[in-house]
């Protein structure tokens, strides 16, 4: 499990999922901003010189910024381990790219988008 502050966000990966909250209060009553599942995600630095990185999903690419570059680094590293996790459960799982993308609508914060709360 890794966690991050990220502009003034609380961020975390567990169990295959890319979660950021408001606050850590947020985080401490499970309310996230909203949560990526790990197997779709791809991360990379966009802006070394800032420390800032991006989470490209299928979608839509979300940007941070990190406080330093080697907490930059650790999170770009926790994501990439947290993707070949979850997909290393999905292939020993046997499931097919139909049910990983059904995962991907029943997970509850994708009902609502992130920046607008519309269904």
């Amino acid at each position: 499990m890794s966690h991050i502050c990220i502009q003034h966000k609380h961020a975390i990966t567990s169990d295959g999922t890319f979660c950021y909250y408001e606050s850590y209060e947020a985080y401490c009553i499970a309310t996230p901003i909203n949560s990526i599942y790990c197997g779709t995600l791809k991360a990379q630095i966009s802006d070394r010189a800032r420390f800032k990185f991006e989470v490209i999903v299928p979608n839509r690419t979300y940007y941070f910024m990190a406080q330093t570059e080697s907490e930059m680094m650790s999170w770009i590293e926790a994501l990439n381990k947290a993707v070949a996790a979850a997909l290393t459960d999905l292939k020993s799982s046997g499931s097919t790219a139909k049910e990983l993308i059904q995962r991907i609508y029943e997970e509850p914060s994708n009902a609502f988008c992130a920046d607008c709360d519309s269904a």
